[in-house]
């Protein structure tokens, strides 16, 4: 597995001939550090490339070092997902609902309102996060809001992905998702009423596996439409079996004709 972030800094409009050495790099540094994430031992942002000249481009790549546990690695390809959500959701104005270093993230922002004009963060799987002073200006009072609004949309619904972790969120006993779809990673609350009912149904064993799963119940949206959390109702495991090529044909849907007569029948409109 292998997980490639590319980090570009560049000079504010102000001043767009005048970027430091100091702002440069410690940019680079923090953006790095925040998306490998706290707890993190065992594995490192490896650099690739890097350039100097303008803009100023540093290329990393996740590994794991020589004495990590098998299997860290996927965990730090998580928790660099999960961190690079957190600050795509304050830079739109949203809560992060994920974990992640949100001081270091201030100071990320910060220094794009003084010495830094714009910060890009290119993680693979995500469309490219462009840092401007306008936006860091919105994530700083995002983050800096004692709390934000309840979720603007709230309907039933179904998430599918991988159980990735088992905790509180929010004071409730919750399961980690990371929804098949966007790749989102998901708390998904369960009510006290249904806590038993969830503990025999998923055990640590599904967590350690990642194992893939379907949860249904009330979700919340947040104000730019993506998934914010969940409140589970019912889970249902999702397992994978051998398909056999009779099954992946239907030799009644021509209906005996072939394949160029049918064609042509259901363009000119008369198949009945």
């Amino acid at each position: 597995m292998s997980k490639k972030a590319t980090i570009t800094v560049l000079p504010s409009s102000e001043h767009p001939d005048f970027l430091t050495v100091q702002d440069a790099m410690m940019q680079i540094a923090d953006a790095f550090a925040l998306l490998k994430g706290e707890g993190s031992d065992g594995y490192d942002w490896r650099l690739v490339s890097a350039t100097t000249n303008s803009p100023f481009v540093a290329v990393g790549e996740l590994i794991a070092m020589t004495a990590a546990p098998a299997g860290l690695l996927a965990d730090a390809v998580l928790r660099a997902d999960e961190a690079f959500q957190g600050l795509s959701d304050i830079l739109d104005g949203e809560e992060s609902h994920g974990d992640f270093d949100v001081s270091l993230a201030r100071k990320l922002l910060a220094r794009n309102l003084n010495g830094v004009g714009l910060t890009r963060i290119d993680l693979d799987g995500f469309p490219e996060l462009v840092i401007g002073p306008e936006r860091a200006a919105t994530a700083l009072e995002t983050v800096a809001a004692p709390k934000l609004a309840t979720s603007p949309k709230r309907v039933r619904g179904s998430i599918e992905g991988e159980l990735v972790d088992a905790g509180h969120y929010r004071g409730h006993p919750a399961l980690k998702l990371k929804e098949r779809g966007k790749g989102r990673v998901v708390w998904c609350r369960i009510p006290e009423s249904l806590e038993e009912e969830f503990a025999g149904e998923a055990s640590l064993r599904d967590v350690w596996n990642h194992a893939r799963v379907r949860l249904r119940g009330w979700i919340e949206y947040s104000k730019t439409g993506g998934i914010a959390s969940m409140t589970a109702e019912t889970i249902q495991h999702v397992r994978s079996r051998p398909v056999s090529t009779e099954e992946l044909f239907d030799r009644s849907f021509t209906s005996g004709l072939d394949a160029v007569t049918y064609t042509d029948r259901l363009r000119d409109g008369d198949l009945g």
